[in-house]
């Protein structure tokens, strides 16, 4: 898969996280409750067709804290891997530039683009990444909020919690822009 030039990481920083911001990530767990009242709803999210998924991970935490998510994906017929690259911390350029070679070794040992889900901060990562290698990036699909993002969140009380709608999310039309917004 040919390469195109890559953009400088300098100015890829993403904006700072203020300490509401953080609060309201870190109150995210208290979500997964409701994750077994979605059940029923996950079942019948799409299947996969063995295609490469990488899950990436939110600031702080590693491929450990996405394994609920990877396991559900799998589940649903998906190839999925963990990001594979440690903790996620604020050194977002380097971040970057090393996720972005690793999708073009996982693309092009595939012969085809590879997803990307990634939970805030690995968000914004997937979504730099699929600015960056384009070729090598079918879809991304971000979940949570990323740090900065000024945005109100999608999320509405009594709407089925962010993995509901993931599987189309994966599979929706195939042209335009690798990007999706959970």
């Amino acid at each position: 898969m040919n390469r195109p030039p890559r953009t400088t990481t300098a100015e890829l920083t993403p904006p700072r996280p203020d300490l509401a911001a953080a609060w309201r990530e870190a109150a995210g767990l208290l979500a997964l409750p409701r994750l077994g009242l979605s059940l029923g709803d996950l079942a019948r999210e799409p299947a996969g067709n063995g295609s490469l998924v990488l899950v990436l991970p939110g600031f702080g935490a590693g491929d450990a804290s996405t394994w609920p998510l990877r396991a559900f994906l799998a589940s649903r017929g998906h190839r999925v891997q963990g990001w594979g690259l440690g903790a996620n911390r604020l050194d977002v350029p380097s971040t970057i530039a090393a996720m972005a070679d690793a999708v073009v070794r996982h693309a092009d040992r595939q012969g085809a683009p590879v997803a990307l889900v990634g939970w805030s901060l690995g968000g914004y990562i997937a979504r730099e990444v699929a600015r960056e290698q384009p070729a090598a990036v079918r879809r991304v699909v971000t979940l949570g909020r990323q740090p900065g993002d000024r945005r109100p969140p999608i999320h509405q009380p009594g709407r089925p919690g962010a993995l509901a709608g993931l599987g189309s999310r994966l599979h929706r039309g195939r042209g335009g822009t690798p990007q999706t917004r959970a």
